[in-house]
């Protein structure tokens, strides 16, 4: 049994997924300002028409085991 896992120990493996849409119809506003405060002139607007879609995978595996059994270190 050296390639089984024994009760003391945990194997747990994990898949997550994650999906964003984005309709991609953005406003970029950026204004420009003197040392006083005051705009330096008409703000800059940029226009975006770029949908995306991104799609995330993650794995895991966690796998855990007992320092010690039976109150004697594994270590020792």
């Amino acid at each position: 049994m050296a390639n089984s896992i024994l009760p003391e120990q945990q194997f747990q493996p994990t898949l997550i997924t994650q999906k964003f849409n984005g309709e991609g119809d953005d406003n970029y506003i950026t204004t420009y300002y003197n040392q006083d405060g005051s705009a330096t002139e008409n703000p800059f607007i940029y226009h975006s028409l770029s949908p995306g879609t991104i799609d995330i995978m993650s794995a895991k595996v966690d796998f855990a085991s007992p320092l010690k059994k039976n109150g004697i270190s594994k270590l020792a």
